[in-house]
């Protein structure tokens, strides 16, 4: 089993509605990190980041959730994972070699393709859980990159407990 916590930034409003339903909305546009799921940070500095982030544009108090995320270790995928990067590669080639691959989409850019490719993917091996290490811009106080792990979670049934921190 792979057990993860994942903190998740939004506003007030929306987190007391997510934990009266018990229940999270996905996130399905064409264009998303790592497809259609529930976005999830590694670490609380980047949803307190984020949740101030749409606070700004939804005119609401910024709040952050924390959940269990759980799921089968076949079900869980790391994309940071070079071996598991040429897997995908792998099965997109061979999907791209098939007659079923007549009438693939035209991407706009570069997010929408790799959307496409994480919901592809998923929908065939079945993945519950993605996770990535997406690069943010210059460097830490002590000289590191600044990085920051992102999970995409592609079914409420992995999420196994949901709360507010304060």
């Amino acid at each position: 089993m792979v057990e993860l916590t994942g903190y998740h930034g939004t506003i007030k409003k929306n987190a007391k509605k997510i934990i009266e339903e018990n229940h999270y909305k996905l996130s399905n546009k064409k264009d998303e990190w790592l497809g259609e799921g529930i976005y999830f940070f590694k670490d609380r500095f980047w949803a307190d980041y984020w949740a101030r982030m749409v606070s700004q544009n939804w005119h609401g108090k910024p709040a952050v959730l924390k959940s269990l995320i759980s799921c089968k270790n076949e079900e869980y995928f790391d994309l940071d994972s070079i071996d598991n990067r040429k897997k995908l590669e792998k099965s997109l080639k061979d999907f791209a070699s098939t007659e079923s691959s007549i009438g693939a989409p035209n991407f706009e850019n570069k997010k929408e393709m790799r959307s496409f490719y994480c919901n592809f993917y998923a929908n065939l091996t079945g993945i519950l859980v993605y996770s990535c290490n997406f690069p943010r811009a210059g460097f830490d106080d002590l000289g590191f990159p600044k990085t920051q792990v992102q999970y995409c979670v592609r079914d409420n049934i992995a999420i196994k407990s949901i709360e507010i921190v304060e």
